[in-house]
């Protein structure tokens, strides 16, 4: 069995009641159940290695710090998304994307102070798909589908309609931030291709309020 860990921020139960109800109408409907096998959420660091229990006990503490100085400073921060999208070039990927807003500040400063820690952490190996210049904050509704184009356009359009149908609002807020442990034995060494869709499970360590 393979192991990596995540950090993942979660969203109030309102919002998140809606955005689960619109990605299992999406994934179920193209065939994708990648996304459905994680929690809803938007990825502050994902999969990276953390090999000895000292290495986790110092990346929990540290959550556990960054948490609380953020709600400290901005209590509940505001988040607001500007709808659907897709990474350019990719025919595999639908998600609300909230990058560009100026309420995303303060995300991305939580995503720093995280990447921080991580990099600070010995035996740590941060993922760099999230590293701090890559980072773009999104939730996602579609994943691995690999559609030719003219059916991801096809998808896009349905989770529009999901999207506009189910009333998803624009704006939401920071509920918590989990500290995750992910684990597949089709992954093996490398989770960077997507194997560990066969049979990816996921155990939360902690939940810390933002």
């Amino acid at each position: 069995m393979s192991f990596r860990y995540g950090v993942a921020l979660i969203l109030p139960p309102d919002f998140t009641s809606k955005a689960h109800q619109a990605r299992k109408v999406i994934c179920d409907q193209y065939a994708s159940w990648t996304a459905e096998m994680f929690m809803v959420h938007i990825t502050v660091a994902d999969f990276f290695q953390c090999p000895t229990e000292s290495s986790i006990l110092v990346v929990h503490d540290g959550l556990r710090r960054l948490a609380e100085e953020s709600r400290g400073y901005y209590p509940g921060f505001r988040l607001r998304h500007r709808g659907l999208n897709a990474f350019p070039g990719d025919t595999s990927t639908i998600f609300l994307d909230f990058m560009g807003h100026q309420d995303v500040y303060r995300l991305q400063v939580l995503h720093n102070n995280v990447a921080r820690l991580l990099e600070r952490t010995p035996g740590v190996e941060p993922n760099r798909a999230h590293s701090r210049e890559r980072f773009w904050p999104h939730l996602t509704l579609l994943q691995n589908a690999r559609l030719r184009p003219a059916v991801f356009q096809e998808a896009m359009e349905l989770a529009q309609a999901v999207v506009r149908d189910l009333q998803i609002p624009s704006a939401t807020s920071a509920w918590k931030l989990w500290f995750v442990q992910f684990e597949s034995r089709a992954a093996g060494y490398d989770w960077s291709g997507g194997r560990w869709a066969a049979d990816l499970r996921w155990t939360i360590l902690d939940s810390f309020p933002l």
